[in-house]
């Protein structure tokens, strides 16, 4: 397995994609969301600095409390084949688990778990075998199963967003808030990955509460876009070509 392998098997897609996020970009779209949220529909400029945002984020995201966070999600995967149309290959339904242990004020350290099942796409079956209609040839299905290391996980800063492989990686995002409700808009691309990787992915949840330092995490939901290579039991072999993965979830708190 190579190095590069070996990080990403540390880390879920939605932990590499919602954690690539600025701090100091979230700073400044809390700071200016009180406009919006009265109504006036106005998305959120980037252009100032609030206390605490990391916080904020935090709370959409996982929790600013020590504690276990799960998220449920389905999805769909389609294959993209140049200039052909997409094919719809399955669908998929799974659950990632965050473990949040609180180091500082805005300081955290984040473990998940995620597991992925496959279902039919149009009978929703889930899957054991697949017949590929790309190849003709009928395959085992592998659900995706992602462990970070309990010994370190992912350590949330100010600095940055740090990896089990030391890398501080950067921060990227996007906030518009309207009618109450507020939505971190994040992309991801991985260089150094067999392309192409990227994903991008948007958060929401309730202005209201993510501004209420007396609430340590809140109901917030997400969608995401994500373009990857072929899996590998799908058997593709050098087929030109790539998945688009889309997923929509939902935080699973009281």
């Amino acid at each position: 397995m190579s190095r590069f392998d070996t990080q990403l098997s540390t880390l879920s897609r939605r932990t590499m994609l919602t954690f690539a996020i600025g701090a100091a970009a979230i700073d400044t779209a809390f700071a200016a969301s009180a406009p919006a949220a009265s109504g006036e529909g106005k998305p959120v400029p980037v252009n100032a600095v609030a206390v605490s945002a990391l916080q904020r984020f935090m709370k959409l995201h996982a929790s600013v409390a020590a504690g276990r966070i799960p998220w449920y999600y389905t999805g769909r995967i389609y294959a993209a084949l140049g200039a052909k149309a997409p094919v719809h290959l399955f669908n998929f339904e799974g659950t990632e688990i965050y473990w949040v242990k609180r180091l500082g004020a805005d300081d955290w350290r984040v473990s998940s778990s995620t597991l992925t099942f496959y279902r039919d796409r149009t009978s929703g079956a889930y899957l054991d075998t697949f017949d590929n209609p790309l190849t003709g040839r009928s395959i085992p299905v592998r659900p995706n199963v992602l462990r970070d290391k309990a010994s370190f996980g992912t350590h949330i800063s100010e600095s940055g967003y740090e990896i089990s492989s030391g890398n501080l990686l950067p921060w990227q995002l996007e906030v518009q808030a309207i009618g109450g409700t507020v939505w971190l808009t994040t992309s991801r691309y991985l260089a150094g990955a067999p392309q192409p990787w990227i994903e991008i992915q948007s958060m929401l949840g309730p202005e209201k509460e993510v501004n209420d330092p007396r609430v340590a995490s809140v109901k917030s939901t997400f969608a995401s876009t994500y373009l990857a290579p072929w899996l590998a039991w799908l058997g593709m072999g050098e087929t030109t070509g790539h998945l688009v993965w889309h997923a929509a979830g939902c935080k699973l708190i009281d």
